[in-house]
């Protein structure tokens, strides 16, 4: 198992995987969700983390195949105020 990484800052990405790696874990970075779709369709078995500010319309595609390969997904976020846009990110996911 790998985690990928996907933050639209590629500086962000970067420091996620690299802190990961550190850790030990295998990692990768991703600053869009056409490659984050991509580094998927290579390997399934991954933990997906996810800036909860990406819009919803971008990544829809990229939770949907997440959801069918069963990959856990990480949220992510530095603001309180992302409670809102999360919960509706994990009720659209889970169809709650």
């Amino acid at each position: 198992m790998y985690i990928l990484c996907l933050d639209t800052d590629p500086r962000q990405a970067r420091r996620m995987r690299e802190a990961i790696r550190r850790s030990g874990c295998p990692a990768h970075a991703a600053a869009h969700v056409e490659a984050a779709i991509s580094r998927l369709r290579e390997n399934d078995d991954c933990l997906m983390i996810l800036n909860t500010l990406l819009p919803w319309t971008e990544i829809s595609p990229l939770l949907d195949i997440l959801q069918r390969k069963h990959c856990p997904v990480l949220f992510l976020s530095r603001s309180p105020e992302n409670a809102n846009h999360l919960r509706a990110l994990y009720h659209g996911i889970c169809e709650v």
